[in-house]
């Protein structure tokens, strides 16, 4: 169910961002986070279920504070650091910060998929993201890749979901 509503959340961010060409290179910083509870990579990594498209926005930027400024390998390698950005995203109205964080989340996929090459889940968040950029080739390709990879099917509802999003923006 949660992987569900993950996939849900991307794609309607897809749906919201197509036709942007470029967003900004800007990080949005957040106000009001002196009550963050007290997290670590460690901790961040073995909560990631619990941050999701119901989670509230300041559970979600102070995870993104804490991944921003973590040097840790796991948490640099996870998809983690992405959908916090983009569940961010999908939720703020201002439209430049929007695009912001959105784009924040294209840049922070990205290094984990240069850092841990390989991973379905990591193709899959990739196809996610450059759908949402309206990077359409790229999504294609790494839509592909993640298929390729996903040799038990553990992503097999996700990328089919993704597949019919593609093939949904190629007819409009």
């Amino acid at each position: 169910m949660l992987r569900h509503l993950r996939i849900q959340t991307a794609l309607v961010l897809g749906l919201a961002f197509a036709g942007c060409a470029s967003l900004p290179d800007k990080t949005v910083r957040f106000q009001g986070l002196s009550d963050c509870p007290a997290q670590t990579p460690a901790t961040l990594l073995a909560q990631q279920q619990e941050f999701g498209p119901g989670s509230s926005t300041h559970m979600l930027q102070c995870a993104l504070t804490v991944a921003r400024e973590s040097s840790d390998p796991a948490l640099r390698r996870s998809a983690l650091p992405s959908r916090l950005a983009l569940h961010l995203a999908e939720r703020d109205a201002n439209t430049p910060q929007k695009e912001a964080l959105a784009n924040e989340g294209v840049s922070l996929a990205e290094q984990a998929y240069n850092e841990s090459p390989g991973r379905a889940d990591l193709d899959m968040v990739l196809a996610i993201v450059y759908l949402a950029a309206d990077r359409r080739e790229d999504a294609v390709r790494h839509l592909a890749l993640a298929e390729q990879r996903d040799t038990i099917g553990f992503h097999r509802e996700e990328l089919t979901a993704l597949r019919r999003e593609l093939a949904t923006q190629a007819n409009r």
